[in-house]
């Protein structure tokens, strides 16, 4: 069975937007699975999914997996084959390459059953990516999973794709071939800390066994060098032992300048009771971050659930819709009436002037269109 936040994703994973009460839900029910109050259904069917949404509890921060994928036995980098395996093979820009440190200074993290270290790290103006691996202090003996596959059934329904689907045995169920192994089945989670409220990650099983976390946060502290912190649970014997250890991560990008655009008119968008105050973009090496600002015209107290799900999505001069970047995914917070939608877009040129098309991510119904004008120039 796909829970309700799988297929909430399977409505979402078009748009970069997520409702406040979608976040909302989210973190109700992991806190449901904390406490043990929420449970699948028994006898219920079960679908795979190769990409799970879920509130990560454990490692103490909001996490948005974005995938299961991992990748062949040669030692390529992995926050590139991270981001070119991520959905349509979107890969980093080269100047967001140039900026991947090997040769990380970090605490070294307390010897367990798993030992954790940050192999790579990038960081530009909006992102902050890590790769932390992950390996079992006994290889022989340990198969690391992600920390959301942690029941038997799990084991039994899913399949060793989901950890590597390039090895020859990915048609086996998990708890098939850990069983053909003689291997015990060790559920691992992993985060870092930036000081922002979302973590995506990206788990991947190498050939040797040792898996790789490919984390991505906001860039919060925008300081130049930053002391962060990586959170580890590993789900041992019925306990959750967790951990922390901090590593340094060095902004070398260039700066540029923020572009503004603003609505004519302070006008309602057709089809809604929202006025779009203004959009803000900032240009790094990752992508571009934008930001826009929108208010409910009306009394904040009485915001429909149509309002609460619009989403806004960016067109050009030229008709088409312009392209998600790798950065960030994004997410819409409303304080009092007031929305702030962030997302991700490829890098490009803007032009002076562009169209928001307002949307309802839940149900894809379109309204309509407002034009919004440069002006920080």
């Amino acid at each position: 069975m796909r829970n309700g936040d799988e297929r909430l994703y399977d409505i979402l994973k078009e748009d970069t937007m997520i409702p406040s009460k979608v976040e909302r839900k989210i973190q109700d029910t992991y806190t449901e699975i904390e406490s043990g109050r929420a449970s699948r259904k028994e006898g219920a069917a079960y679908e795979a999914p190769k990409r799970r949404f879920r509130t990560a509890a454990a490692v103490a921060v909001t996490v948005l997996a974005l995938g299961t994928t991992a990748y062949a036995a040669a030692r390529h980098s992995a926050i590139l084959d991270s981001f070119a395996k991520y959905d349509s093979g979107r890969e980093l820009p080269e100047q967001a390459k140039a900026l991947i440190e090997t040769d990380i200074a970090q605490e070294k993290a307390q010897d367990g059953v798993v030992n954790f270290k940050v192999r790579e790290a990038l960081c530009d103006k909006n992102n902050i990516v890590a790769a932390v691996e992950a390996k079992a202090a006994d290889m022989e003996k340990y198969l690391i999973v992600p920390e959301d596959l942690q029941s038997e059934e799990d084991w039994k329904l899913m399949t060793m794709e989901n950890l590597n689907p390039s090895m020859a045995e990915k048609d086996m169920k998990i708890a098939d071939y850990a069983k053909k192994y003689n291997k015990e089945i060790l559920p691992v989670g992993v985060s870092i800390d930036t000081g922002s409220a979302i973590c995506s990650i990206d788990f991947n099983l190498e050939e040797d066994g040792t898996a790789v976390f490919t984390c991505q946060s906001e860039n919060v502290g925008k300081k130049a060098e930053m002391d962060l912190s990586c959170h580890t649970a590993v789900f041992y014997k019925g306990d959750i032992v967790k951990d922390a250890f901090e590593f340094k991560v060095h902004d070398n990008s260039k700066a540029d300048k923020e572009i503004v655009y603003r609505a004519e008119g302070g006008q309602t968008v057709e089809g809604t009771n929202l006025v779009v105050d203004e959009v803000r973009f900032e240009k790094s090496a990752i992508g571009i971050k934008s930001t826009i600002t929108y208010h409910y015209a009306g009394d904040p107290e009485k915001i429909t659930e149509n309002d609460e799900d619009t989403g806004f999505f960016f067109f050009g001069q030229n008709g088409k819709q312009l392209k998600d970047g790798v950065g960030m995914a994004g997410g819409c917070t409303n304080k009092n009436g007031i929305f702030t939608q962030t997302g991700s877009l490829a890098l490009t040129e803007l032009p002076e002037q562009l169209t928001l098309q307002a949307k309802n991510v839940m149900t894809k119904e379109k309204f309509g269109s407002i034009k919004i004008n440069r002006v920080d120039k």
